[in-house]
């Protein structure tokens, strides 16, 4: 299903969105030792952490927060079975949280007011 409701990063209309989606989601950084053996979501972690500057802390298993003034949360498998796909529609319908990036393996809520609210369901 999700296949049938996701698109590509090319239908991503919000300028910010779009930029962290191409330079730190979609960023092939394989090359990098600290990466080569994380799954996609221990890159998306490191890669969105590295970028904003902050530090990663994981909250609860499979939810890691990166500290900032707006935070960012990364949940990982939002699909892997019903509880996780019913704590993600959760976790996006907080009201502290505006933008929501899905990409199946992992999810990407970010907390930035300036934006939106939008979800984005994406095959990186």
């Amino acid at each position: 299903m999700f296949l049938l409701k996701s698109q590509t990063i090319y239908s991503v209309h919000s300028p910010g969105v779009y930029t962290l989606c191409t330079e730190v989601l979609g960023a092939r950084l394989l090359r990098s030792r600290a990466l080569k053996d994380r799954s996609r979501y221990g890159q998306a972690v490191y890669k969105l952490a590295r970028h904003f500057g902050a530090p990663a802390r994981e909250e609860e298993p499979g939810l890691t927060l990166i500290d900032m003034n707006e935070p960012v949360m990364v949940f990982r498998r939002p699909y892997s079975s019903a509880k996780a796909e019913r704590r993600w529609d959760e976790l996006k319908a907080d009201p502290r949280f505006r933008v929501s990036i899905d990409v199946f393996d992992y999810g990407v809520l970010l907390a930035d007011h300036r934006l939106h609210r939008q979800h984005f369901m994406l095959r990186i």
